[in-house]
């Protein structure tokens, strides 16, 4: 167990570069269209040709980094050689693919859990198929088996998140006719549970598909939770610095930018290396945000987020104030929950050494 949770770890550092590298891309992409692009708010990203570049730049490196992430954790709990594997599986968890839809499935995205837990997989088959194949067949063989085994495993486990993608939906329908405050907090929660996993994408699509039928509250509360998120983190990098390693640090103060546009990837290295004690704590900071949102009756027309759409936003000015409320409590739990880093497993003997 231990063993896993440092090779989780040290895929953290791996992944770090590619959060910076993709989120300051698509952040810069969303600016130069704004600024250039003319009608180009309801669809950042996509009108500017340099800002079409950028973005097709900075979302390729996000695609790169649950794969290189679930890599790292193959080698580390095997070998080099699990590498191929690892990298496989990461990049089925990446887009969700099935054993029958194998090219991806957007509503059976298992995200960076699923990325963690393909890792693990193509870590411990590559170990033990290591063991029990003779010498003479290992370099034809260990690849093939593990990736065939990895792959299958992964193509096997993320209809079960479809379902519990599906299933979220309609719960979320039932709750969305009950309270709008509750019904906000638990579209706030669903973002940060799994950054960018099933539960943050059932939010995401309910939330378009809200929009569709002429509901915008939905979408206001799941964009001030995707801001609340990196934001908390950033801001407690700030406050709390003793509980953040070097590393930490950089990769959490470079989420303002990302909070500040509504890209929450960026908390995606810091989540994976301690998820039971920052998810919960952006969780509760999300739901504050997202609730408070649809209690103030706030809304959005268009599915994109950060302060660059406040033009878009109905209430403006308490939408704000929410996403403030949010992350001011998701800060302070972060501060409480995270624990500082030398009561945390110890960073690797490297990256030490390149400080």
């Amino acid at each position: 167990m231990k063993k896993t949770a440092s090779a989780v770890i040290k895929s953290v550092y791996q992944i770090m570069p590619f959060a910076i590298a993709g989120g300051v891309l698509v952040s810069l992409s969303y600016i130069i269209d704004l600024i250039f692009g003319g009608e180009a708010i309801y669809g950042l990203g996509s009108e500017n040709p340099v800002a079409v570049v950028l973005k097709s730049l900075g979302t390729l490196t996000f695609s790169l980094m649950l794969p290189v992430m679930s890599a790292s954790i193959a080698v580390e709990l095997s070998d080099k050689n699990a590498y191929t594997a690892g990298l496989v599986g990461g990049f089925l968890a990446q887009n969700g693919a099935t054993l029958m839809l194998p090219f991806g499935d957007t509503t059976a995205v298992s995200g960076f859990i699923g990325a963690i837990f393909a890792g693990i997989i193509a870590g411990l088959f590559q170990r033990l198929l290591s063991n029990n194949i003779k010498n003479s067949l290992k370099v034809l063989a260990l690849p093939v088996f593990s990736v065939l085994i990895t792959g299958v495993v992964m193509l096997s486990v993320n209809p079960l998140v479809g379902l519990l993608n599906t299933g979220v939906s309609a719960l979320l329908m039932v709750i969305s006719e009950a309270n709008p405050i509750t019904f906000g907090a638990i579209l706030g929660a669903l973002t940060a549970l799994d950054v960018g996993g099933a539960f943050s994408k059932a939010a995401f699509i309910f939330a378009t598909a809200s929009i569709a039928s002429g509901e915008y509250t939905a979408m206001a509360s799941v964009v001030g939770a995707s801001m609340t998120i990196p934001l908390s983190i950033a801001l407690s990098s700030l406050i709390f610095r003793m509980k953040f390693t070097n590393k930490e640090t950089k990769l959490a103060r470079a989420n303002i930018i990302f909070g500040l546009c509504s890209i929450t990837e960026g908390a995606i290295p810091i989540a994976a290396k301690n998820p039971t004690r920052v998810i919960p704590a952006c969780v509760i900071g999300a739901a504050i945000s997202g609730g408070l949102s649809a209690g103030f009756g706030c809304t959005l027309i268009a599915p994109y987020g950060g302060l660059l759409i406040i033009p878009l936003v109905g209430r403006p000015v308490l939408f704000i104030i929410s996403v403030i409320t949010g992350t001011a409590l998701g800060t302070v739990l972060l501060g409480l929950f995270k624990k500082e880093p030398e009561k945390q497993f110890s960073e690797p003997a490297k990256v030490e050494a390149d400080k």
